[in-house]
């Protein structure tokens, strides 16, 4: 299992260090982690301190690692996706493993019950499957529209390769999170919140919790 981080060219060097290095203390070996980073002029595969980054030339936000995954040849079979803005405890693994072996999900398994921010673990294959409606969602316009418009469809399909998998599906939580407000994080001020998923000792923290017309793209 790779557990994927899905990131940005803007800031996958201020967010990524601090969920790398919380996924390495929870037991995770830095070959088992991905960063992809969207919105790139190239397309390369690049590694920094040990952790291989995927840099690709377009900016799909929610949807950038699923595209990286389906357009690939990719060398693992399963993936545990995180946003980059994602920090774990020390049990997170553990955790994971625990309730992969006991559930025994064979397509996917979702975060939560209700909106789970695509976060979950996926098979390759199964995920592969949905290839041409995945790949509908790549943009490659890169401009401060374009950025909207893509930024407004992934808030829209939230949770997309979870529903065009469908079926019955495990979630690893079934407590609602702890919220907590944060204000500062990433070196700025930002409003914030954290969402705690104590289950599974999971952070997401948050800038956009509710559609808008106009989204602050960045971190």
């Amino acid at each position: 299992m790779i557990f994927l981080i899905n990131s940005n060219k803007l800031y996958y060097q201020i967010t990524t260090p601090v969920l790398i290095k919380s996924l390495v203390a929870s037991g995770i070996d830095k070959k088992n982690i991905i960063v992809v980073a969207g919105g790139c002029e190239n397309s390369i595969t690049t590694t920094i301190d040990g952790v291989e980054h995927r840099m690709v030339n377009h900016d799909s936000f929610d949807m950038t690692s699923f595209i990286y995954v389906v357009e690939n040849d990719v060398d693992f079979t399963s993936f545990f996706y995180l946003h980059d803005t994602c920090e774990v405890g020390k049990t997170f693994y553990s955790d994971v493993v625990k309730i992969l072996e006991k559930q025994k999900p064979t397509k996917c398994m979702r975060l939560k019950n209700g909106a789970s921010m695509n976060i979950g673990w996926y098979d390759v294959k199964t995920v592969k499957q949905h290839k041409d409606r995945i790949v509908e969602q790549k943009n490659l316009d890169l401009s401060n529209k374009g950025l909207q418009t893509a930024k407004s469809n992934a808030v829209d399909e939230e949770d997309l390769v979870f529903s065009l998998i469908g079926g019955k599906m495990c979630k690893f939580t079934t407590r609602d999170p702890i919220i907590t407000k944060m204000t500062e994080l990433y070196g700025n001020t930002t409003d914030r919140r954290c969402e705690f998923y104590d289950e599974i000792n999971l952070k997401k923290y948050k800038k956009h919790w509710a559609r808008a017309n106009q989204y602050r793209i960045g971190i």
